[in-house]
């Protein structure tokens, strides 16, 4: 006695699934739905990531730092998830949008090396009071450019993939190249000025 039917039946099965259902339209919804089931997602992590980030970007406690920390890496994995998800949707062909992701996932890295690299300086509070006042612009610009990504991400999200107008390109230049100074100067801030003296 079997205990499953024999193979033939479902092989009738699989060829007339395959030949009554039309697989174009169904793969591009589904993944028209789940792209922007991801945009969802990544909206929401960025902008807890972003609440976090300003509650704690001026605090010298060890754990706010972490909290920092932590938060700039979320918003570093969406974006990585953003570019991931625009590279495997099917229709997508303009990868100059994308650079605006990788540009700020670097603005973010540096950041968080910077973070890391002078942790006990800030949990101590021996960093200038210069410090806090570029860090709170660089976080302006960073948030500024995440806004931008967003939204751009949100309305674009109906067509499957990512797209950026040339004067949205153009300002996210702009503002990356001013939050790329920033870090400079919060670099230098960071290096060469302390209240140890």
């Amino acid at each position: 006695m079997e205990c499953f039917p024999p193979l033939y039946n479902y092989n009738k099965l699989y060829n007339y699934i395959l030949m009554n259902m039309n697989t174009t339209n169904l793969t591009s919804s589904m993944s028209t739905t789940l792209y922007q089931n991801f945009v969802y997602f990544f909206i929401a992590v960025i902008s807890a990531a972003v609440i976090i980030i300003f509650i704690t970007y001026s605090s010298n406690n060890i754990n706010s730092l972490y909290a920092l920390i932590g938060s700039y890496l979320g918003i570093m994995f969406c974006l990585v998830g953003i570019i991931m998800i625009n590279l495997n949707a099917p229709n997508f062909k303009n990868y100059s949008s994308l650079l605006s992701c990788v540009s700020l996932l670097i603005i973010i890295s540096v950041l968080i090396a910077l973070i890391y690299n002078y942790f006990d300086k800030i949990a101590n509070n021996q960093v200038s009071s210069y410090y806090n006042t570029i860090s709170f612009a660089t976080l302006l610009l960073i948030g500024f450019q995440i806004v931008i990504i967003m939204k751009s991400l949100y309305d674009s999200s109906s067509k499957g993939y990512f797209s950026l107008t040339i004067s949205q390109r153009s300002l996210l230049v702009f503002v990356g190249v001013v939050t790329y100074a920033a870090l400079i100067a919060l670099f230098i801030t960071l290096k060469l000025y302390s209240t140890q003296g």
